[in-house]
């Protein structure tokens, strides 16, 4: 596909719709990791789309009807329309879209789309995600998606934080189950007194059951509230949908029918338990949640009566309570306790924790806070890295980290000092069949891995359920992620800086062998990137930058590896207007620690010194391309760390010329950043 750009339209106010549509923006990205996907909304659906890291920008349904809409600062390429709303395709042919792609089974499509796909969903077999998956052929893509593919497809993060703390008590040693009886009027439901019978029947010492819907509901709901009082949490009408979505991903299972919340729960990969009418078009083959957690409850024979009875039908109420309590003990006993049980009966108090980290410095020190987040929640316990040789100098400077090794070349070197280290747990911080391989076969208790990679299936105990592909959470989190199978607390961004904690050295025969000039207000230029040439800021913007202060007051100090010398050479030139040092090719990782320790300040673009340097706490000011997703999953985080993105849309990486989004950024702007840090 050759767009830039897109927008994604359904039933802008319907949870079920929105999410149901969400696979569609994975499944472009997949394609062009590059494209900027914009989805229509409205500010009650606004959290879910928001959340899906998939989509990079949310439009108001509102704005998109009233207003010129641009995507990243350039206008719309393409809208497709994966679910018919007639207003929208109107006002998509006014703003002139230049493609426009909606189904022919519509007559006002004729008028108002350029492309049409043959598609009808009346009497289809299909589930509605793959419906409007199949909205995507005009674009090539005739792939048809099982349900459990498309589970894998909705780029769900953990959103637990979305709760405040304070807001709900939660009890973690009870199976945590919300209960969503009513639908609006949108689907058939269970009689309140089979909730009640189910309710009843519950062991309170295994199961926290809460109650859930708007307030509008409230009354409708006062027979099941008043029957089981005793036994439940009534969270009606306290919850926006942010911190609602943040319950249902703090619980363990949801009950519901055909509705929103069910969905919800599907997607963010809890247990979603539906109560569905067997009839066509609202029978499950059509709208039954979709996630690896998902199971229905329907009758096993057709009925007549649906189309006719508005919500609570007989075949619903033929669903007896006994089957949703066998459904749920279940659970309780063979996942929720299974799960539980290695970390309850071995690890209350691990001894040896290993994170394996074996990529860039960046990465390397996005994952440092895990170390400290660890220390925090088991202070008895030893932190152990495994790293890459070239960057295991910045693990064994960071204070909460024991014991650092080289990873080895070799697989059975790796099982062999796997074995050595005798740890309780290890974490696949970067995902590796060879990490995961080498643990299973060294017999480590507690193996931490992603659900998404298909190898970790059978080689990992315990399985993170979170896509790290396009995701717009920055690194840091997503890391983080990896330690909730301990009951490990979510962290904010906000608080990453408080988490890195480095030792100082003894820096002066360093300086004094550099030639620092400790008088100076000293600035570190590390202009070269290792993984994103095309948006390294131009040398002669550093240059310009430099020239911009006095040489009586600063000095600068290029830095750099041995391959970058080439590429650096315009700038190591010699100019008698510039104080500046040429360490490039001259420092270990660990000199270069203790340089950055002793200076006051960084410029770079997006690399693993920018990170190092705002980790440390020192003045740290980055380039940044416009990808908004890139920029998000990137952001260097620190006590003094300033980001400038490109002002124009970005062209990707994949190109041998720069990319001009962050020739944009401006060397007076870079000056007034620099020149702040010392009038503060």
């Amino acid at each position: 596909m050759n767009t830039k750009n897109i927008i994604i339209s359904t039933r802008a106010h319907k949870i079920g719709d929105v999410i149901l549509s969400l696979p569609l923006a994975t499944i472009l990205k997949q394609i062009n990791p590059e494209l900027v996907i914009g989805f229509i909304g409205t500010e009650y659906t606004r959290a879910v789309i928001e959340a899906c890291t998939s989509i990079d920008i949310f439009i108001n349904e509102s704005d998109f009807l009233e207003k010129e809409i641009t995507l990243n600062g350039q206008k719309p390429e393409c809208i497709l329309h994966a679910v018919p709303v007639p207003k929208i395709s109107k006002r998509s042919a006014k703003l002139k879209i230049p493609l426009r792609i909606g189904t022919n089974r519509r007559i006002y499509h004729w008028l108002t789309c350029n492309k049409l796909v043959n598609l009808t969903r009346k009497k289809s077999n299909l589930h509605e995600a793959q419906l409007n998956i199949k909205m995507l052929d005009c674009f090539g893509i005739h792939t048809d998606f099982s349900l459990k593919q498309i589970a894998d497809l909705f780029a769900m993060p953990d959103l637990s934080h979305l709760l405040p703390e304070a807001k709900i008590k939660l009890d973690d040693k009870r199976f945590k189950v919300i209960i969503h009886a009513k639908s609006g009027g949108s689907a058939h439901e269970w009689s309140l007194q089979h909730y009640i019978d189910l309710i009843k029947s519950l062991d309170v010492d295994k199961f926290q059951v809460f109650i859930s819907g708007t307030d509008k509901e409230r009354l409708a709901l006062e027979p099941l509230l008043e029957a089981v009082s005793d036994k439940v949490t009534d969270v009606c009408g306290l919850l926006n949908l942010p911190e609602f979505i943040g319950l249902i991903a703090r619980c363990d299972a949801l009950l519901a029918c055909s509705t929103g919340p069910l969905h919800l729960a599907a997607i963010l990969n809890k247990h979603a338990l539906g109560i569905y009418a067997p009839s066509r078009p609202i029978f499950p083959q059509r709208w039954a949640p979709i996630g690896h957690k998902a199971q229905v409850f329907v009758l096993d024979e057709g009925c007549n009566l649906c189309t006719k009875v508005k919500t609570e039908c007989f075949c619903i109420q033929a669903i007896q309570p006994a089957s949703i309590k066998s459904a749920l003990a279940h659970l309780y006993e063979q996942d929720y306790q299974a799960k539980s049980l290695p970390l309850m009966n071995n690890l209350l108090a691990p001894k040896r924790i290993l994170l394996a980290k074996t990529t860039h410095l960046g990465d390397l020190i996005i994952s440092l806070p895990m170390a400290a987040v660890l220390k925090q929640h088991f202070p008895d316990s030893k932190i152990l890295f495994l790293t890459h040789p070239r960057t295991s100098e910045a693990a064994r400077r960071c204070l909460d980290v024991d014991e650092v090794y080289g990873l080895p070349g070799e697989q059975d070197e790796v099982v062999d000092l796997l074995k050595t280290l005798d740890v309780d747990v290890f974490i696949q911080v970067n995902t590796s069949e060879q990490l995961a391989k080498a643990a299973q076969m060294a017999g480590i208790p507690v193996r931490i891995g992603s659900f998404f990679r298909s190898y970790n299936w059978r080689r990992c105990t315990h399985k993170v359920a979170i896509s790290r592909g396009y995701k717009q959470l920055n690194k840091r989190l997503l890391d983080m992620e990896y330690l909730r199978p301990l009951g490990v607390r979510t962290y904010a961004l906000c608080e990453m800086p408080d988490l890195y904690r480095f030792s100082q050295s003894d820096s002066n025969a360093l300086l004094t062998n550099l030639g620092i000039n400790a008088d100076k207000r000293r600035i570190i230029l590390h202009p070269a990137l290792i993984t994103s040439k095309a948006h390294q800021w131009p040398l002669s913007s550093y240059r310009a930058l430099m020239q911009g202060f006095k040489r009586d007051d600063y000095q600068w100090i290029i830095t750099g590896t041995e391959a970058d010398k080439p590429y650096l050479e315009p700038l190591l030139a010699v100019d008698d207007a510039i104080d500046k040092v040429n360490t490039v090719g001259q420092l270990n990782l660990d000199q270069l620690i203790s340089l950055m320790q002793a200076c006051d300040g960084l410029v770079a673009g997006s690399t693993g010194p920018l990170h190092l340097a705002a980790a440390l706490g020192i003045n740290t000011l980055g380039f940044y391309q416009s990808n908004t997703a890139v920029f998000k999953r990137w952001a260097a985080v620190g006590k003094s760390v300033t980001l400038l993105q490109g002002k124009t849309a970005c062209i990707g990486d994949k190109i041998e010329r720069s990319c001009p989004c962050v020739e944009t950024i401006g060397t007076e702007q870079v000056q007034s950043i620099i020149s702040g840090w010392f009038s503060r």
